[in-house]
């Protein structure tokens, strides 16, 4: 029979061990695992309040605007103001069930009420576009749509090291996120609808995203570049960095005043009737067009 281990050798064993089991239990938690576990402690949350900032650059493209708000991370409810860089800076934006509301001194010319809101209903929108929204809302829009793409990051994860998000110590990311995967990795019932939302958004198949995340699975902040093709200007280079904070506030967002709200498709079709009457000139039975000048 070997020989038996001394009291002072089997208690040091011990004491190894159980270092070995704490220092294990207390190792940073994998990053992989992190960014798995990002969409359900977002839900988890419940809401957060954000800050976003969006340039644009391209061949006669230089452009950028801020904004912030308040969402509702399962239902998709949103309060956003931006900064658009115009004259008229201020415009916000609403998303209640299923419609946007906008609402901008740019738009008194149009609704006659320098406090009115443009109406857009999504589902409308989405019909439009060969969308079904009703299981597209929630964690699909707004801020939060922008966390759930980190279900398509794939291949190597590099560390950069650890960085304080206001006042949260997080671990800095940066992942490759493959389009295709994330909407495989995404609740089938929506699969499709992003795919073609995808599509017709130009949204590339891999691009780099950064992530800043803290030690529950909260993304902190986010940082895209992609590369879009716009129709007009042509190859865009839009860059996107979100943060998120004030996790599980409670916010209150209705929909405005329906007095006050212009239903975006009636209003479109005002315009394009004033523009067809306009060029169309003098009436049929040959009557001029009345002057401006004549008093009338």
């Amino acid at each position: 029979m070997p020989p038996r281990p001394s009291p002072v050798t089997a208690t040091r064993t011990v004491i190894v061990l159980i270092a070995g089991l704490l220092l294990a239990a207390c190792s940073p938690t994998d990053p992989q695992d992190l960014l798995d576990r990002a969409p359900a402690a977002l839900e988890e949350a419940g809401t957060s309040r954000f800050e976003m900032q969006v340039t644009a650059v391209g061949e006669g493209v230089d452009s950028s605007f801020g904004a912030s708000g308040e969402q509702d991370l399962i239902s998709g409810t949103l309060r956003m103001e931006s900064d658009l860089g115009l004259d008229a800076t201020a415009t916000e934006t609403l998303i209640v069930d299923e419609t946007i509301y906008l609402s901008s001194p740019l738009f008194e010319m149009f609704t006659g009420d320098p406090e009115g809101w443009i109406a857009v209903d999504l589902d409308q929108a989405a019909g439009d576009a060969g969308l079904d929204l009703d299981e597209l809302v929630g964690g699909n829009t707004g801020p939060a749509a922008l966390v759930q793409q980190l279900r398509g990051a794939a291949g190597d994860i590099e560390e950069l090291g650890t960085e304080d998000v206001r006042g949260t110590e997080t671990r800095h990311l940066r992942v490759t996120v493959d389009t295709d995967r994330a909407i495989e990795q995404s609740p089938a019932e929506v699969r499709e609808q992003l795919r073609t939302f995808a599509e017709t958004s130009g949204l590339p198949t891999q691009y780099p995203m950064e992530v800043w995340i803290d030690d529950d699975a909260r993304v902190r902040r986010v940082r895209t570049v992609v590369e879009i093709e716009d129709e007009v200007a042509g190859p865009v280079t839009q860059a996107t960095t979100l943060e998120l904070f004030d996790f599980g506030v409670a916010i209150d967002i209705a929909a405005p005043d329906p007095d006050r709200v212009t239903d975006m498709r009636a209003l479109l079709a005002e315009l394009e009737a004033l523009e067809e009457g306009l060029e169309a000139g003098p009436d049929p039975d040959g009557a001029p067009a009345p002057d401006a000048d004549d008093g009338q």
